[in-house]
């Protein structure tokens, strides 16, 4: 499973932490991986700190969690090809709950990266 959430910034989103926190741990197969990403512009200073607590670390300076965080938009053909590389002749279902306009991106890059005899992306979605 391949958890991809992007949130302008992590306060936003407290009441989920738990939730990944709790997912990480009841994941001992490390069957799940996790992908944060932030897109709001942080500090330098606040950069910087985060960049010195993150060095060597096992968890991640933002979240604690093992997932590290990202900042910045995910390369969504990156994300798209590199699951299609790990798991071909697979189908893959992309299952998205947000804004319609990333939800287009998605879909888009479901049929861009489906292969008719390899991997196929199937895309399901949620808009709020």
């Amino acid at each position: 499973v391949y958890f991809t959430w992007v949130i302008r910034d992590f306060g936003t989103a407290e009441w989920f932490h738990s939730l990944l926190h709790a997912i990480e741990e009841q994941d001992t197969q490390n069957r799940i991986e996790i992908s944060i990403y932030l897109t709001a512009k942080i500090k330098e200073d606040d950069m910087n700190n985060i960049l010195v607590q993150d060095v060597g670390a096992e968890r991640d300076a933002i979240t604690s969690l093992r997932a590290p965080t990202h900042f910045g938009r995910p390369n969504w053909d990156r994300v798209f090809s590199s699951i299609g590389q790990k798991h071909p002749e697979t189908d893959v279902g992309v299952f998205f709950c947000g804004p319609a306009v990333l939800s287009k991106t998605l879909k888009q890059m479901s049929n861009k990266y489906t292969q008719p005899k390899g991997t196929r992306f199937f895309f399901g979605k949620e808009n709020f």
